[in-house]
């Protein structure tokens, strides 16, 4: 079989540090690579060297065909069929054949690409990719945008795909389900590991420890020599003997070893009070956003020291219900009571309205007291190091934005955690210490994820949304699990739980329940094409002054109109999600 053969890389950005500075790897091209490292220290950069996109030192020979995602789509009006056919050599009969084993519906083929969410795109143009088996796959960021079910999907192809793929991905879960070799970027090298991303952490650690060892005991037989030259040097009967440890000395490599254990965020949350045993009751709360039900006569008891997750697919009212509880927004019935003695902190999902001056002025800001030892040593535990703490705050990533809300939040010391999507815009050193930090947390928590791997380890309850009004609570996360496990399988079987809380689940074979149900599934496809067709227009005219010769010149104009655009697509995305669901149920 091919390799992919990298000697001697070295390449760095114009002004810019080094990225890569004497790489040389050797790519089997049957192994299916997870290709991690920090943001901003080459991922995407090295997929671009594979592609010959990026002139760079060195030598980089590829003997294979490369396909890349995300693909440039040059016509977003072209069906999504059209779309595959550019990208699959095959015919097009062929193609819907093949897409639809794929999982991919007839009725997302024949829609103008620019209509389908993020999920849809990425699902359509990685299933094309597929069919191409006799290419090397490079997938920079596959999983973003994808709900829980595609995710899925996505898994179970790849790890039964006879194609060779790299993906550079930020998910645990997904790199221990479809990795066979694991590259790590660190320190402007890449380094090369057998077998999936767990296999690595050991591998890692283990190497780490090895250097550890072996920097300690050269440092030690240095120190040994240096006593021996400092006391004999001078002796006309031992000069000699010192001269020649003398040399030996200056043959030793003394240099520290690289650090192998990647630096990260290490911080805790501790609350400074306990609250009352009931920390947050919820009795039949309904919630509708626009003319759908998210909830209906939802209720149920959060005690101390408990945990609940909220799940369900893109647009169930997940963020909707956390800010009822939050109190952040009404329910149109019932009631919400904290109990006494919560002190909450809420981290929300749309982290740019924290923006500020720089990290150590958001801190600063709101709590004056605080010496710059400490601000900066806090910022330092979340990952700001040095300079890093007078960054201009509007140039903050997401992931950057995230680490100091969580620096924020543990200067509250809540006995009540409310957190939207967390681990969103983390990379995945950080996803794994804010996973321990949430596992170590001694008080209550509410969180949103899609993250299976911290769902698996924070010993939550999970509540499952449907979207349409129904909700489900499971005990333990293997539980849910198992659920959707059956749903795959198409053999459900009712999930009987103290805890379920919808009586609209008790008694689905009811005919005024169906009827009901009907009814509210037509007005809600109705009002989605409404919505979808007043933001399609929306985002064009945001487009095209976008463009215009005065906002160019319009910084602070231009800013709004892409925040604006950004919070309009991710709108769109999950109405044309749950806009194609609800149709195929009609």
């Amino acid at each position: 079989m091919a390799t992919i053969s990298i000697s001697h890389l070295t390449f760095e950005y114009e002004g810019g540090s080094p990225l890569f500075d004497n790489v040389s790897l050797r790519l089997d091209t049957r192994w299916k690579l997870g290709l991690i490292g920090r943001n901003g220290r080459g991922k995407t950069t090295l997929l671009r060297l594979l592609l010959g996109q990026l002139p760079f030192d060195g030598a980089i020979e590829v003997p294979v065909s490369l396909d890349y995602f995300p693909y440039a789509v040059s016509d977003e009006y072209q069906s999504a069929l059209e779309i595959a056919e550019e990208i699959a050599v095959f015919e097009p009969w062929q193609i819907e054949r093949e897409l639809s084993l794929l999982a991919v519906s007839e009725k997302v083929l024949t829609r103008p690409y620019h209509t389908l969410s993020n999920g849809e795109q990425t699902k359509v143009l990685l299933a094309a990719m597929f069919l191409n088996e006799d290419r090397f796959l490079l997938i920079d960021e596959p999983t973003n945008h994808l709900d829980s079910d595609t995710l899925e999907w996505l898994e179970g192809f790849l790890s039964t795909y006879n194609g060779a793929v790299m993906a550079v991905s930020h998910d645990r879960w997904f790199l221990d389900a479809v990795s066979t070799r694991i590259v790590e970027i660190i320190n402007h090298k890449a380094r090369l590991y057998k077998g999936n991303y767990s296999s690595f952490l050991q591998q890692r650690e283990f190497a780490d420890i090895q250097a550890q060892k072996e920097y300690k005991q050269k440092t030690q037989t240095a120190e040994k020599l240096e006593d021996y030259v400092r006391r004999n040097i001078v002796r006309a009967s031992t000069s000699k003997m010192a001269k020649s440890r003398l040399k030996m000395l200056g043959r030793m490599d003394l240099e520290k070893p690289e650090n192998l254990v990647h630096e990260r965020i290490q911080f805790d949350i501790t609350p400074a009070s306990e609250p009352f045993k009931e920390v947050a009751v919820l009795k039949d709360i309904t919630i509708i956003a626009g003319e759908r039900t998210l909830a209906d006569g939802l209720s149920f008891v959060l005690l101390r020291g408990e945990r609940l997750a909220v799940v369900g697919p893109n647009g169930s009212g997940k963020t909707t219900l956390i800010n009822v509880i939050a109190g952040k927004r009404k329910p149109e019935s019932g009631s919400v009571k904290l109990g006494g003695g919560v002190k909450m902190a809420y981290l929300a999902q749309n982290l740019f309205d924290q923006k500020t001056s720089s990290p150590i002025n958001y801190i600063w800001d709101r709590y004056p007291a605080m010496t710059q030892f400490e601000v900066r040593s806090l910022l330092a535990a979340v990952g700001f190091q040095a300079e890093e703490v007078f960054l201009d705050g509007y140039g903050l990533s997401g992931g950057e934005l995230a680490r100091l809300g969580l620096a924020r939040i543990s200067l509250e010391h809540p006995n009540l955690l409310v957190l939207d999507e967390p681990t969103n815009h983390l990379d995945i050193y950080s996803k794994d210490i804010l996973t321990g930090t949430l596992e170590r947390y001694s008080g209550t928590m509410i969180v949103v994820s899609h993250d299976r791997y911290l769902l698996s380890k924070l010993n939550a309850k999970i509540l499952l949304l449907d979207g349409m009004g129904s909700a489900v609570f499971f005990e333990t996360f293997s539980q849910y699990r198992g659920y959707l496990d059956k749903q795959k399988s198409e053999q459900p079987e009712p999930i009987e739980n103290d805890m379920s809380i919808s009586e609209q689940t008790k008694d689905k074979t009811s005919q005024k329940d169906i009827r009901r149900q009907s009814a509210q599934l037509r007005q809600r496809v109705s009002f989605l094409e409404s919505s979808i067709e007043k933001i399609e227009k929306e985002i064009a005219g945001l487009e095209a002054e976008a463009v215009s010769p005065e906002t160019i010149s319009d910084h602070v104009r231009l800013k709004e109109i892409y925040e604006r655009l950004d919070a309009l697509k991710e709108l769109l995305a999950e109405q044309s999600d749950e806009w194609l669901r609800l149709s195929s149920e009609l």
